[in-house]
């Protein structure tokens, strides 16, 4: 499309945008909007991705570790080192395959079911369920 001419030329103009800017793939502080690099005046999935995929791999990215924080998978590894943390496993239960094994074992089915559907659950009412996915 004509828009996308103009992305591309923009693309690597310097800008001083917060350190904060797209920490777990936020856009502006949201989740709910499309990143910088999208024409919004063309129709979605029409924006040419190659600007922002020419420089890969980003190598200061791999390897100092930036690469998770700018990434939405930064949600779930918060997700999962809190889970880790603040019900860890229990080792010494383990050891034996007993009625307390089974109990343990069913107890972390639940937290695992509740986390995954209530993470998913979200997602769900906020896309589809308010439409916070559709552009306007």
């Amino acid at each position: 499309g004509g828009g996308e001419g103009n992305v591309e030329r923009n693309f690597h103009i310097p800008t001083k945008q917060p350190m904060w800017e797209g920490i777990a793939g936020t856009t502006r502080g949201s989740f709910f909007r499309s990143p910088n690099w999208v024409d919004q005046s063309n129709p979605p999935g029409v924006t040419s991705q190659a600007p922002s995929l020419k420089e890969n791999p980003k190598w200061i990215e791999l390897l100092s570790g930036l690469f998770i924080i700018y990434s939405p998978n930064l949600v779930w590894l918060i997700m999962a080192l809190a889970v880790y943390f603040c019900f860890p496993y229990n080792y010494e239960i383990a050891k034996d395959w007993d009625y307390a094994f089974g109990t343990w074992i069913a107890k972390r089915a639940v937290l695992n079911f509740i986390l995954v559907f209530s993470y998913d659950g979200f997602w769900h009412v906020a896309l589809y369920g308010l439409g916070w996915g559709n552009r306007p």
